[in-house]
């Protein structure tokens, strides 16, 4: 995989490269051919008015003398042509037939014209010479640049291959390591090298996320161990007691009697897999998904008069004390079944003449309730533990599914809300739940 977006890295710098650098080569031999011959010609016209300047008044000889010790220097290069004119007629050119051969003209052949002498018959001179040099020169330089650019991109490439295996070498490592992760063994985590940079920043969020996955597979192994243990004990009673009532023939009241002890037991696992089902449900909900708005206080006073009879017979007092304003969103059964397993944690709690208050306000932009017993309180030690699947409270084993509390929050936390158990100063035990307030449009 490395290999593979290592070498697209390679072949796309590349398709960049080749075509920048070909467009520059061509670029540098053209303003190197440009250059030199601009000099040349500047070097041509110095020396034509030089030469123009010298003839001011000569005599012929003199002047053809002058103009073959000009032609011999090679400061321009050799094939040096020198072309006088008066008027239309040469009256010197050097060597012979330089006249003719200018006049035949071509590329390869650089010139200057200057004009001096007298005014009434003023001197036209021409300075030439082959460009020859020029010429070889860049041809030497296209030369090199055809064949030092592919090397040069050979050279690149070679350079970027070896520096992005070493950069892209981590990676590498991490795929080899998270190959080598089961389901069986997730406490292996990817080496890192070096935190600061992208690779180490990526290696760190993949080793972050294999201790949520190890920690999400450490909680299910013990939830399905929970789940078994839990539905063991009624499915044994269940079992046990149909066993002996078929041990031996019963009268039809025994037979009754055997019946509904199995239909409690029955019952019992049915409200276990409910308590199961709907806690799967909502940790598998999506927060701050489109739901209705809901008054609480008509919610919580419905709730007070559903448990009025059962809070009675324990001689417990439910008061309710909420806002009518306060209105969140939310999926009135989710929010029923949260509210209605607090107030039987408390009454499950709170001894004769106790009081469960119900207290619905609008606190910090937020709807807050506040459940709140006159119960003994968590102990202390108990409280982190609280909402952990199937653990019951206060060393009651045998009382409630141990999924109350762990249903409330997760409730809570589908409709972006929280839960928080504390003790009371004055005794007691107090659940608030935090939720987002319905936004009204002014």
């Amino acid at each position: 995989m490395s290999h593979s977006l290592r070498l697209r890295l390679l072949i796309s710098v590349l398709a960049l490269l080749l075509p920048a650098a070909a467009a520059a080569g061509v670029l540098l031999a053209q303003l190197f051919a440009n250059r030199l011959l601009r000099d040349l010609d500047v070097a041509l016209e110095e020396e034509a008015a030089t030469v123009a300047a010298l003839l001011q008044r000569p005599a012929t000889g003199d002047m053809m003398e002058l103009l073959e010790q000009i032609a011999d220097e090679t400061d321009l290069g050799v094939g040096k042509r020198i072309v006088v004119r008066r008027g239309n007629t040469v009256i010197g050119e050097v060597p012979s037939g330089s006249a003719a051969v200018l006049a035949a003209g071509g590329d390869s052949i650089r010139r200057a014209t200057a004009v001096g002498g007298p005014a009434a018959a003023p001197l036209t001179v021409m300075v030439a010479v082959p460009a020859t040099a020029a010429l070889h020169a860049t041809r030497r330089l296209e030369l090199l640049l055809l064949i030092g650019v592919p090397a040069s991109l050979v050279l690149l490439a070679a350079g970027l291959w070896l520096v992005m295996g070493r950069a892209l070498r981590p990676l590498e490592i991490a795929a080899q390591r998270m190959e080598a992760i089961d389901a069986s063994d997730l406490r292996p985590r990817v080496p890192l090298a070096n935190p600061e940079d992208e690779v180490g920043r990526m290696v760190a969020a993949l080793n972050r996320m294999l201790d949520r996955v190890a920690a999400a597979v450490a909680e299910l192994q013990r939830f399905t161990a929970d789940a078994a243990h839990e539905l063991r004990t009624p499915l044994a009673v269940l079992r046990a007691g149909l066993e002996v009532t078929l041990a031996r023939p019963r009268d039809a009241a025994a037979y009754r009697a055997a019946l509904e002890e199995a239909l409690g037991a029955t019952e019992r696992l049915a409200d276990l897999a409910e308590d199961l089902l709907t806690l799967t449900r909502m940790e598998a909900l999506p927060p701050n998904r489109p739901i209705a708005p809901l008054r609480l206080g008509e919610m919580l006073q419905e709730l007070a008069d559903a448990w009025a009879g059962r809070a009675a017979g324990q001689d417990i007092e439910i008061a309710v004390d909420a806002d009518p304003a306060v209105e969140v969103h939310g999926a009135a059964p989710d929010l029923y079944r949260l509210f209605g397993n607090l107030i039987e944690n408390s009454l499950r709690h709170t001894p004769a003449g106790g009081r469960i208050t119900l207290v619905a306000r609008v606190r910090n932009g937020r709807a807050e309730v506040r459940v709140t017993d006159t119960g003994s309180g968590i102990p202390p030690a108990e409280l982190p533990r609280v909402f952990d699947r199937f653990y019951r409270a206060r060393g009651e084993p045998g009382r409630g599914s141990g999924l109350g509390l762990s249903i409330a929050r997760a409730i809570a936390h589908a409709h972006a809300g929280t839960l928080v158990l504390s003790n009371e100063e004055r005794g007691g035990c107090s659940a608030v739940v935090s939720l987002p307030l319905v936004r009204r449009a002014a």
